[in-house]
């Protein structure tokens, strides 16, 4: 027992000593491997991440017996997701502008009296919104797996990784090596297989969810990182002027061989 913690706090001090490299990049700060099509978020050492989207209830609006069936619903849901698990709240800026543009579209096919009130009613919706600092609440779940590593009935684990490699030293615990496929496939059955209990439990509560694909992990993410950018710009807008582009395109060679041409006319 007093290896075990002379070991431990060995490695505790290592952790909280021990130089870090600093993140300078985005994807040093992130430092994903991969976001599949099936929003799968994989990261370095097979850990994997799955997100899904939890539509906000108000409860203000529900009967005390409806508040308190919500809560025993959520406490269960807390009991029975046996993986790791981090609720994330997010504030954003109102956007309407893909719900306008639906909206209009849908208007123009009842032809031009309806069509035309839908486009009134919708260009008083947009300058009603525009430039107003009105916020909407989104709610994610982030369901996580370590593949690579032994779970909890296996031994005891800790947040330092180096506690973690000492405890499994010493009591032998490891896991049988799988193939990065089949942790791939272990993962993402586990991953789903919660998914699969979180959506049954909150249907239950009548409240709506659902799995992330690529886009909507990769716009959660852009949302995350780049809150003052993602209030002017969308993540299609910002891919669209290639913001997230390996190769840097600058207008100024363009600019500069304009002014030449237009002095030597002169």
């Amino acid at each position: 027992m007093d290896v075990l913690l002379l070991i431990a706090a060995a490695g505790a001090a290592a952790y909280l000593l021990w130089p870090k490299n600093k993140a300078e990049t985005a994807q040093d700060l992130i430092s994903f491997r991969e976001i599949h099509p099936d929003g799968i978020i994989e990261l370095p050492d097979y850990r994997f991440r799955l997100v899904m989207e939890v539509e906000p209830v108000n409860l203000a609006l529900k009967s005390a017996e409806e508040q308190a069936a919500i809560w025993i619903g959520l406490r269960s849901l807390a009991n029975s997701l046996h993986l790791p698990h981090t609720w994330l709240v997010q504030t954003r800026y109102l956007d309407l502008k893909d719900y306008l543009d639906r909206y209009r579209k849908m208007g123009a096919r009842y032809g031009e009296h309806i069509g035309g009130y839908v486009g009134r009613l919708a260009d008083w919706l947009e300058s009603e919104s525009e430039g107003k600092q009105q916020r909407s609440r989104r709610v994610f779940l982030i369901i996580k797996v370590d593949a690579a590593a032994a779970g909890i009935e296996s031994g005891i684990r800790t947040d330092n990784p180096l506690v973690n490699s000492a405890i499994r030293a010493l009591g032998g615990v490891s896991r049988a090596r799988l193939s990065p496929d089949d942790m791939r496939r272990l993962a993402r059955d586990e991953l789903y297989e919660a998914a699969s209990v979180v959506r049954g439990v909150l249907a239950g509560l009548e409240i709506r969810s659902r799995v992330l694909g690529r886009a909507g992990a990769l716009e959660m993410l852009y949302q995350t990182f780049n809150r003052d950018l993602a209030a002017v710009a969308r993540v299609s807008d910002a891919d669209q002027d290639e913001v997230f582009s390996l190769f840097v395109r600058s207008e100024t060679p363009e600019l500069a061989e304009r002014s030449l041409e237009k002095n030597a006319v002169a």
